[in-house]
């Protein structure tokens, strides 16, 4: 049976392929006088015959599960097709013409090439352990040499971060950190908006500084936080090459003193995770920011992390590490966002299941403990403060835009009644036309500004949503798809819920209307900057602007490009024939589900998580070993 990898059939041809069919696919996008992100809409024809030369260049034979390679081609074609229209024209217009058709076609060729060259250059039949010390040699060592691993990659980490770090000092806030830290100061009414937990978490620990001045609190926060998101990420590294290392060595090593154990695949998908972790800015920016979103987004990693390691079915996380760990993963699960609790208690069901029957199933009880500890805290919380109820509008963000829609398409649909319960929901002055006139796929805070939130009657906005999607069912998808395009097609410029969006502490007009809006006195949350740093910040904010308008390279900002990475994971676990190595994708799943749910069309900062689990989830799928079916063994039995 022939084995190659097919990438070493002929290195040199594959190169010469590749080159030659992007610079033909330029070349054809130059002359058409425009120069989209991949050309592949305009020159499917063009990447199609690219496609295909390079197949029959470097294939030497029929790719083993065709029918998977196909399919999930056509599932990352299907998203760049749609993702290329509905983030400009927001219709099915453009898809009935003949080159969208060679456009997704020109996209499943790539597709398809990619698929299968990562199917076969990751057949991992199991895991070499290189020249190691024993456990007993590894306890001699000093600190450093026991967890060399570990402190490699949280120095190469904060390296990669010192210029963000240094431009960005004492740190940044939020429109959202800006509301809570003034509740927490008396200096806003108390709100449910955002959970009363992470509002008195955050304002208790910044509290610990504030008596030197907002600044320093503003440093200390920002600083602690970096700290601890760089060990969390040199810990989720370490961790990927114990997930290549066999369960027999976890098993009687407790340290991780080297990134040999998992062999030569092991080290190289260290040292990827490193440079990505290290060198990608979103990281670091967030870190030095005073966001909730944070701490929930590491969380999630965390909790990933131990699912892993529970269907792993090796030690991946040390017993001594695993149940603290889960519950304050939990904890921060449920307790920063709203709709956390809906994640967390999806993990602790998933972990039981999977413990039942096992000593660690007692975990899963101090699991439920947490989740219960965050309700009981931002019950009496709210008990207490006499907290006011959150909106009941922000749960009806796809609706609204799904009926603004309609009213921009089809404004004649509405009946008086309709309309005249559309007026009685609105503020004063504002009619229903303009619900059509505000409408963005973007950012469905222009629609949810024209609601009067106190008379807002989620009764009334469903039965009218739900006529309206019996009369144009099309409507509502379109406005479906174009209000959930940045979390499905990467390449795109918008800057609405763009990184971008952090640096608006940065201006002085933005910041005043905030402290205005929230009634915050003078020199209150404001600290000051360094004159000496100013020309850095701008530097980088500059830099990472010209970054954002590169072709391709700015992919790296969008959340689409992590679920594409969440997806190929879960590819090349069904590859493997690991179908319950799946469960471990379930939080980020749910993740993706609450994003397209969102307000904010392609918003990094609400799928932070995806961004720190994806080097994670790609690390387990590869180091995963293929399942040798009976057919295989039966046909290696006979050849022998």
């Amino acid at each position: 049976m022939n084995t190659r990898n097919p990438l070493r059939v002929a290195p040199s041809r594959f190169i010469v392929a590749c080159i030659m069919g992007l610079l033909v696919a330029y070349a054809v996008c130059w002359y058409r006088g425009h120069l989209s992100f991949l050309g592949v809409g305009n020159i499917g024809v063009t990447l199609v015959v690219f496609a295909v030369s390079v197949r029959y260049c470097i294939m030497a034979k029929r790719p083993e599960r065709f029918v998977l390679i196909v399919v999930g081609a056509g599932l990352f074609a299907a998203m760049a097709s749609l993702g290329e229209f509905f983030s400009v024209n927001g219709t099915f217009t453009d898809l009935a013409h003949l080159s969208a058709l060679f456009g997704f076609l020109g996209y499943w060729a790539v597709a398809a090439l990619t698929v299968h060259a990562i199917f076969a250059g990751g057949q991992v039949s199991g895991c070499g352990v290189d020249a190691c010390d024993s456990e007993a040699d590894v306890e001699a060592h000093s600190f450093f040499l026991r967890h060399r691993v570990f402190l490699t990659a949280f120095i190469v980490i904060l390296a990669g971060w010192f210029i963000t770090i240094v431009a960005l000092f004492p740190g940044l806030g939020f429109y959202d950190s800006m509301w809570q830290l003034s509740q927490f100061r008396g200096y806003t009414p108390d709100s449910t908006q955002h959970p009363l937990f992470a509002t008195l978490v955050m304002g208790a620990f910044s509290g610990l500084f504030s008596f030197w001045g907002d600044t320093v609190m503003f440093a200390c926060y920002t600083l602690v936080q970096t700290l601890l998101c760089a060990g969390v990420l040199a810990y989720v590294a370490t961790c990927i090459v114990r997930c290549f290392a066999p369960a027999e060595y976890l098993n009687h090593n407790r340290a991780t003193p080297s990134n040999r154990i998992g062999g030569a695949v092991c080290r190289r998908t260290y040292y990827c995770a490193v440079a990505f972790f290290a060198l990608v800015p979103l990281f670091p920016i967030y870190a030095m920011s005073i966001l909730k979103d944070q701490v929930y987004a590491v969380s999630i990693t965390v909790a990933v992390l131990l699912l892993i390691s529970v269907f792993s079915e090796k030690a991946v996380v040390t017993s001594r590490a695993f149940s603290v760990l889960y519950c304050l993963s939990m904890v921060g699960i449920a307790g920063f966002r709203n709709e956390g609790w809906i994640v967390a208690a999806a993990i602790t069901v998933v972990m039981f299941v999977a413990l039942h029957g096992t000593r660690k199933w007692f975990i899963t009880v101090a699991g439920v403990a947490s989740i219960a500890l965050v309700f009981s805290v931002n019950s009496v919380a709210a008990s207490v403060l006499e907290a006011t109820p959150g909106p009941s509008i922000e749960a009806f963000a796809v609706p609204n835009q799904q009926i603004a829609r309609e009213m921009n398409d089809h404004p004649e649909s509405f009946t008086e009644e309709e309309l005249q319960q559309l007026s009685d929901m609105l503020v004063t002055d504002a009619a229903p036309s303009m619900l059509g006139e505000r409408y963005s796929p973007d950012n469905s805070d222009a629609v949810k500004l024209l609601f009067n939130w106190d008379f807002y009657s989620r009764r009334s906005t469903i039965k009218i949503w739900l006529r309206h999607l019996m009369l144009h069912p099309v409507t509502y998808i379109e406005a479906f798809l174009s209000g959930s395009s940045g979390y499905y097609y990467p390449f795109t410029e918008k800057m609405a819920g763009s990184v971008f969006d952090s640096f608006q502490w940065l201006q002085p007009d933005i910041k005043d209307g905030w402290r205005q809006y929230f009634q915050i006195p003078d020199h209150a949350l404001d600290p000051e900057y360094p004159h000496a740093t100013e020309s850095l910040r701008n530097g980088l904010v500059n830099c990472l602007h010209d970054i954002y308008t590169l072709p391709v390279v700015n992919a790296v900002f969008s959340p689409a490009t992590y679920v594409w990475c969440m997806l190929l994971a879960a590819l090349i676990i069904i590859n493997k024939r690991r179908y319950t190595k799946l469960w471990v994708l379930l939080p980020t799943l749910l993740i993706l589900g609450i994003c397209v749910l969102s307000p904010i069309n392609g918003s990094i900062r609400y799928a932070l998580p995806l961004l720190y689990c994806a080097p994670l989830l790609l690390a387990f799928a590869c180091s995963l070993a293929n399942k040798v079916t009976k057919t295989v063994d039966s046909t290696i039995s006979r050849n022998h």
